[in-house]
């Protein structure tokens, strides 16, 4: 058996899992029965991140738009903004219930944790101390790779490579020192891949 780690930039790089490659991904680990695992603040940075990008676009498509008309009798009516959130809102909650995605809560963090932690500058923060986000979806995957539901060999799908990853002699991505002294088991450290494409093609 294996478990598959999403983070949020993967996500959001796979047009928030709207993408194709997701829908195709995510059918082939219900045929290989691999687990797939997606902390619950990567949900939560999901549903806060597509109105923001959603807008942007909107806004886009609103000053073409103006220009389309200028040339065009074509309609070029579009759905509000308000039923486009709600549609994905709801997508995402049947996408987890369709393919038995596992969704690990957050982790039992303080917030004097979460100061401290960003002071001693270890992976996944920056050397600005920035990072508290990156630092709950690992150790709500950390959390997981210790409970008794983890199978492994294990996979971490991020192509955030600055904070969670070193690079070997030949420049292929690996988990970071930082990251890797934190589980005790060697072989359950989760090997890396940057997209959900490069982890279909090479593993699926």
């Amino acid at each position: 058996m294996t478990t598959v780690y999403l983070d949020t930039s993967v996500a959001i790089t796979e047009s928030f899992l709207l993408s194709p490659y997701c829908d195709a991904f995510f059918k082939a680990c219900g045929i290989l029965q691999y687990t797939v695992v997606i902390p619950e603040i990567v949900l939560d940075e999901l549903r806060g991140n597509y109105p923001k990008k959603l807008s942007e676009k909107y806004a886009s498509f609103q000053k073409s738009k103006k220009e389309l008309e200028k040339l065009t009798a074509v309609d070029t009516s579009v759905a509000s903004l308000t039923d486009a959130i709600n549609f994905y809102n709801n997508w995402l909650d049947e996408l987890i219930n369709k393919h038995g995605i596992v969704v690990v809560p957050y982790p039992d963090i303080s917030p004097k944790e979460l100061v401290e932690q960003s002071y001693y500058l270890n992976k996944p923060f920056k050397d600005s101390g920035e990072g508290h986000k990156d630092y709950i979806v690992w150790k709500s995957i950390v959390s997981h790779l210790g409970g008794e539901n983890s199978n492994h060999p294990n996979f971490f799908l991020t192509n955030n490579t600055r904070d969670f990853c070193d690079s070997d002699d030949i420049g292929n991505h690996l988990l970071h020192a930082d990251l890797s002294k934190q589980i005790d088991i060697n072989a359950h450290i989760p090997s890396i891949y940057t997209s959900i494409k490069s982890a279909f093609e090479i593993e699926l």
